[in-house]
């Protein structure tokens, strides 16, 4: 039996005990209705999701995974053909454990609710299952982009996944003592400006001999907003983004409110990357779902859920995050 024929078969039982004929069949298409109606609400944008391919290799069913976090090693040489001693590159493979986690919120109505609906023939309301789709949606992006949502405090609990801009696997380049994007204060000049951009991006390039190509770069909101807005000189009137994009083509900038203080110390952090599946993967095994209604007291509840395992990053050395300093 499909999980739809299941739903339906659930849906008429719970009706059928409480309501009669007619109503039973007014709400039965109508909770239907609302169900199928959930999918098709437009929420605003949760970036995560659009920062890193999904993996598809996972079961929805699975508690943990494994993947293999690939490191380069040694280099080739001159060498003589008499030697005995020619230079050894290999691969270092260290294998990550991850977890996933159910993430799950609820809806529903009471009886009276339900019957007023049949009274009036109106349609059920879409708030309450639009705000436990949203809420399970928002808290799939705190998870791929810290590895956990914040506790009542604020913090990100330990939890055994790894977010998109917390990864202990992915290098900090840091910025020079004494430089820095002073937004608020005295701005850093726009020439030094781009030559750190130009730095976390090129550096990628060059420590993996051009195997990866940066094609990612996101700020934190005020950052992104600085180098659209601000010129690069008085003569070309071009901004300092204008400027980054000539040259660097093909690469994609955006903005992520993420990254305000997610650099070291709470301040702000940009990430640079190259965006591909062969260098990290989104982990949401199992989408929203909702299950069949549960008669609880004199309420129908509807029970959601979502799995999800934070971002598997399988090459380190692909990605960097520059950390600015505030003063």
């Amino acid at each position: 039996m499909s999980i739809e024929a299941f739903y339906k078969r659930r849906l008429r039982e719970s009706l059928s005990q409480h309501f009669d004929a007619n109503e039973t069949l007014f709400l039965e298409r109508e909770v239907t209705q609302l169900r199928a109606k959930i999918f098709e609400v437009q929420f605003p944008e949760l970036k995560a999701r659009r920062f890193a391919p999904k993996a598809t290799d996972i079961a929805a069913s699975a508690d943990t995974y494994a993947f293999k976090v690939l490191k380069p090693v040694g280099k080739a040489d001159l060498i003589s053909y008499k030697s005995t001693d020619i230079p050894r590159v290999d691969i270092e493979a260290a294998e990550v454990l991850g977890k996933v986690y159910p993430i799950g919120a609820s809806f529903g109505w009471d009886i009276n609710e339900l019957r007023e609906s049949v009274r009036l023939n109106v349609p059920l309301s879409q708030l309450k299952a639009r705000v436990a789709r949203e809420s399970i949606e928002r808290s799939i992006d705190f998870v791929l982009a810290f590895g956990a949502p914040p506790d009542a405090t604020g913090a990100y609990p330990t939890t055994g996944m790894n977010g998109l801009i917390n990864n202990p696997y992915v290098t900090s380049q840091g910025i020079t003592p004494g430089l820095f994007w002073d937004i608020a204060g005295t701005p850093k000049a726009a020439d030094l400006i781009l030559k750190d951009l130009s730095t976390a991006i090129s550096e990628i390039r060059q420590e993996s001999s051009d195997t990866f190509n940066a094609n990612t770069l996101i700020l934190p909101p005020a950052h992104y907003d600085y180098i659209q807005q601000t010129p690069f000189s008085t003569f070309t009137g071009k901004s300092i983004l204008s400027v980054l994009l000539e040259n660097n083509p093909g690469l994609m900038v955006d903005r992520w409110h993420f990254l305000t203080t997610a650099g070291a110390g709470g301040g702000p952090r940009a990430l640079v990357y190259q965006n591909d599946p062969t260098i990290l993967e989104a982990v949401v095994p199992q989408e929203f779902e909702v299950m069949p209604p549960e008669v609880k007291g004199f309420e129908f509840l509807n029970n959601c859920h979502a799995r999800c395992g934070g971002v598997k990053v399988y090459q380190p050395s692909a990605m960097r995050y520059v950390d600015f300093a505030t003063s």
